[in-house]
């Protein structure tokens, strides 16, 4: 980091959330390790901070344990990213803007942007522009600034606001199940309506139970 940075800051987290296979960020690793050092995500360095956490520990791959509370992982050790909305779910505030409002309040002038819109928050900084290449697919919107990537895991970490990824023994026995309940029915069923009809009800019920699953945090 530049020097005046590293001399002031109070620590250091990494910044970078690779993509999923077909680009989309949907995961990130909270813990990474560079040169036998442990290195968390920029995200939980700052709110670790903040909320001063005691201990953190991962006695298993797919759980991470907080202070004794168990913040659930995928089975790569990932945490899945609750997004909260689309661009700007965040309020957002150009850096000149910033910059010129320290400058009128220097000088006694009433600011463009008010120093209450970041009293007592976590400020992120970054670019959003579209020719700095730091937009980034999310599951909810083709694109997502990267800096927004950030605030939605520093507030899912805030707020407890975590997916849990359904494991991958049930997710065998859906599958296993709704084979058999389609083979069956295919079996039985002698009109092509009938299997035409049976086929959107079988659809139907697993795309109905995985958004039924997803509505109370479990990611099928």
């Amino acid at each position: 980091p530049i020097s005046g940075v590293a001399e002031s800051a109070k620590g250091f987290g990494n910044a970078q959330v690779p993509p999923d296979e077909d680009g989309i960020y949907r995961r990130l690793s909270l813990i990474d390790s560079l040169d036998s050092r442990v290195i968390p995500s920029i995200s939980l360095k700052v709110v670790s901070d903040l909320k001063s956490f005691k201990s953190i520990g991962w006695p298993q791959r797919k759980n991470m344990q907080i202070d004794g509370k168990i913040l659930p992982l995928d089975a790569d050790g990932m945490m899945m990213i609750n997004y909260y909305g689309g661009t700007d779910t965040f309020p957002n505030y150009p850096l000149a803007g910033i910059i010129s409002s320290a400058f009128q309040i220097a000088n006694g002038e009433e600011p463009q942007i008010s120093p209450e819109v970041v009293k007592d928050k976590i400020v992120v900084f970054g670019l959003a522009a579209p020719g700095l290449y730091d937009m980034k697919p999310s599951p909810i919107s083709k694109v997502y600034p990267g800096p927004e990537v950030h605030a939605t895991v520093m507030e899912n970490l805030m707020r407890g606001d975590f997916i849990r990824p359904f494991r991958a023994h049930a997710t065998f026995a859906v599958a296993l199940f709704s084979s058999a309940v389609a083979s069956l029915g295919l079996a039985w069923i002698a009109t092509s309506w009938g299997v035409a009809i049976f086929m959107i009800l079988v659809l139907a019920s697993i795309v109905g139970s995985s958004f039924l699953l997803f509505s109370n945090g479990i990611w099928m």
